[in-house]
């Protein structure tokens, strides 16, 4: 079994982050923290870029087992990348240390 956690990050935009965390629940995330923030652009890259940029957005923070990393971020482009309304991007980052409790939720030991 991986012992191993990552982190995932996801911006979408404001209103679409329950749908990406019910995404995620189905393919094996626990669930997710979720901040409001707000994007900041320079005006002339909607014109530039042809798309229009929403300023509200929300960040999921999701705590996952390593092994799941890659099909959790193909759910996440596929269903709610730049080319959907939510125009979500996602990365992950490796968890060096972790508390117990969050070890156990995936059935690992720290």
């Amino acid at each position: 079994m991986d012992n191993k956690l990552s982190l995932i990050i996801t911006i979408v935009n404001s209103g679409y982050s329950e749908d990406v965390v019910n995404s995620l629940r189905e393919k094996g995330a626990k669930g997710a923290t979720i901040l409001s923030g707000n994007g900041s652009v320079r005006p002339e890259a909607e014109k530039l870029y042809g798309i229009q940029i929403h300023p509200e957005k929300e960040i999921l923070l999701i705590t996952v087992a390593t092994s799941l990393v890659d099909e959790l971020l193909k759910v996440v482009y596929e269903k709610y990348g730049q080319t959907s309304e939510a125009q979500g991007v996602a990365f992950s980052l490796p968890i060096e240390d972790a508390s117990e409790n969050l070890y156990a939720q995936y059935d690992m030991k720290a």
